[in-house]
């Protein structure tokens, strides 16, 4: 018999603009979910999809996220592991503020095993999401294999080619920049083995 513990998530901006500074704070989070997706519920910025409001999101280019979590206790000698069904996109996850695992690709499953490290009662489990925009940049400077002007599209440019992550999600050359999609898109729950 196994249990799935679903747990209450928070997430703020990392590095928040100095006009928007209050996103900086920790708000509660919908997992699974999206950081615009979030901004839109909490009012904190328009619906990009309506009229010319993407115009006032381009403070949005840059940013990266945190989610957090408290976990509860588990009996060292239980097995037990972190599943996330899908993070967008490239993140580092921190149990306690040990780093335990790295993603880099939105389409596949993560587990982390945590068996034995749940042993104190509030265990925080945070979620360190980059900006994919900025990544793709950073690997398409050190990749052997460069895209060409014409494939990459948006400002600033996105080289999705050098991400896994869909094109669409940044941007179109006929539309310019779109505050790239991020946070923890499918559900993300500690499942817990009894071993019976």
């Amino acid at each position: 018999m196994s249990d799935i513990v679903k747990t209450k998530w928070e997430f703020r901006a990392v590095n928040p603009p100095e006009d928007r500074g209050r996103l900086g704070d920790f708000r509660p989070a919908e997992v699974p979910g999206t950081v615009q997706m979030e901004l839109i519920r909490t009012g904190d910025i328009p619906d990009p999809f309506l009229k010319d409001n993407l115009k006032d999101l381009g403070w949005f280019y840059g940013m990266s996220w945190e989610y957090r979590t408290i976990l509860p206790q588990v009996p060292a000698e239980k097995p037990c592991h972190m599943v996330f069904e899908g993070i967008d996109t490239v993140s580092a996850v921190m149990l306690n503020g040990e780093l335990i695992g790295r993603t880099d690709n939105m389409h596949v499953r993560y587990e982390f095993n945590l068996t034995g490290k749940l042993t104190g009662k509030d265990n925080e489990l945070k979620v360190l999401i980059e900006c994919p925009v900025k990544y793709a940049e950073k690997k398409a400077k050190t990749s052997d294999c460069k895209a060409s002007e014409g494939q990459c599209h948006g400002s600033p440019k996105f080289f999705y080619s050098h991400i896994r992550k869909p094109a669409y999600s940044a941007g179109w050359d006929w539309l310019g920049f779109v505050p790239a999609a991020s946070g923890i898109w499918k559900p993300a729950y500690l499942h817990i083995d009894d071993g019976q």
